[in-house]
């Protein structure tokens, strides 16, 4: 009852092992071709060089595009969103669905102008922080 193979012999050899195929291209190398090959502005969707959609500009810049062809630009609307119902609808139900998707709904309002202009003075005057009026 030592160990040995199935079949009871002690000196049979355990099967051997095929190496291990690399992974085939993934779906975007296969559908999108690398942006290299293409031509400024020709309204084409490329591969980047890390994988992701973009489309050559004027310049013949890569930018980062969806894969509707809509370009990706840093803003607030949640992932999965249409972009046409965003465009639509009310601040306060921008804000929910800010919220449910999980994402910062804090908005950052730039002070106002009055303000601004009258710490920029007292700074000038060399009034201390701490000696200020108001809130700041």
């Amino acid at each position: 009852m030592g160990g040995g193979a199935p079949d009871g012999s002690a000196n049979a050899q355990a099967p051997a092992k095929t190496p291990a195929s690399p992974p085939g291209p993934s779906v975007v190398e296969t559908l999108y071709e690398h942006h290299s090959k293409g031509t400024a502005a020709d309204g084409k969707i490329y591969r980047g060089n890390k994988g992701t959609l973009v489309m050559l500009g004027r310049n013949g810049r890569p930018y980062p595009v969806g894969a509707d062809g809509c370009r990706i630009v840093n803003n607030e609307i949640p992932p999965g969103f249409d972009r046409e119902l965003w465009r639509v609808m009310s601040p306060g139900d921008k804000r929910d669905a800010r919220r449910a998707a999980g994402l910062n709904v804090k908005v950052v309002r730039p002070p106002t102008v009055e303000k601004a202009v009258w710490d920029a003075l007292d700074e000038e005057a060399g009034i201390p922080t701490c000696l200020r009026g108001g809130d700041g």
